[in-house]
């Protein structure tokens, strides 16, 4: 049954790192990050897509989850998993952090559905 799929459907771009620099303001925000971890003394770091930048809208969820951390949220919206690889390898994490929390590839769906149709 999987050798009658097209090569294509095994194919991934997704684990190659790629920026977004021309995407107005991507290249800010990701710089803006890395002065919140320079100038900071986080625990835990927060990198993905909207859904992370946005979870700090959510007040009981981020009281329960990461308010006993001193975080650093690296989300952006529209960063799909290669953003979110390329931001990782380009940002200096301080000494200071004990956990890495990711979460990415929502935004990748759409355009490989889009391709395979």
């Amino acid at each position: 049954m999987l050798s009658r799929l097209p090569s294509y459907y095994f194919e991934s771009r997704s684990t190659n790192p790629k920026d977004r620099v021309a995407k107005l303001g991507w290249l800010s925000a990701h710089q803006n990050h890395q002065e919140l971890l320079y100038n900071g003394n986080p625990n835990l770091i927060l990198i993905g897509d909207s859904i992370v930048k946005n979870i700090k809208f959510y007040d009981s969820v981020w009281k329960k989850f990461f308010g006993k951390f001193g975080v650093v949220n690296c989300g952006i919206g529209g960063d799909s998993t290669q953003n979110v690889l390329w931001r990782s390898r380009n940002l200096v994490f301080p000494n200071s952090i004990k956990y890495v929390f990711v979460h990415s590839g929502t935004n990748n769906l759409e355009k490989i559905c889009l391709l395979k149709l």
